[in-house]
């Protein structure tokens, strides 16, 4: 059998379809391989920025840590020289108050409180001292400028006065305000014939 020129015609035209499908496949593969290397490439260029901006962030963390220690640090030496003023501005205001001068009347209301251990009724005040209501409130503004801590409260709906118990442990050991023998012994006078009225 021979092959005669009509089957020759189809086996060559078979081979250059073969052929133009080899070089289409060559080409796809060409192709997806430039698309492959790009994409790599893309990739490898994202991974490398990420790279960085992961040590950028690592730097910045670093730093910020560093400035967080020494803010610690700061605060630390703030917080102890805060400390150290408190107790020089409490020493200073101790010393000075040993130069305070009450007058009459603050001296009677100052010396009424502090005999009592607890706060006082204004009307009792009022009866040891021998002052109006008036004058006691306007005698404790003063003292209250001058440092001393006097403080107003209520019992029972009644107005009580009273100074602070760290102030009055200060004054029986350091004798802070000076209460003239006479005012005590006005107020001794008011005691008794408040009791005898």
């Amino acid at each position: 059998m021979g092959w005669g020129v009509e089957t020759m015609k189809e086996l060559s035209a078979d081979q250059t379809t073969i052929t133009d499908f080899s070089r289409t496949i060559s080409d796809i593969h060409s192709t997806i391989n430039s698309n492959t290397k790009s994409i790599q490439e893309e990739l490898d260029d994202h991974r490398i920025s990420i790279d960085e901006q992961h040590e950028e962030l690592q730097r910045a963390l670093k730093g910020l840590d560093e400035v967080d220690a020494k803010v610690d640090n700061a605060v630390e030496k703030l917080n102890a020289r805060i400390d150290r003023l408190q107790m020089m501005l409490a020493h200073a205001l101790m010393h000075s108050m040993l130069h305070v001068e009450l007058s009459e009347d603050e001296q009677f209301i100052f010396a009424a409180l502090e005999k009592s251990a607890k706060p006082t009724p204004i009307q009792e005040v009022m009866v040891k001292t021998g002052l109006g209501i008036d004058v006691i409130f306007v005698a404790c503004e003063k003292m209250q400028d001058k440092g001393i801590p006097i403080r107003k409260g209520s019992r029972d709906g009644k107005p009580h006065l009273f100074i602070e118990s760290s102030f009055l442990e200060a004054q029986r050991r350091n004798r802070i305000i000076r209460i003239d023998s006479a005012i005590e012994q006005k107020i001794g006078n008011h005691l008794l014939g408040a009791y005898f009225a």
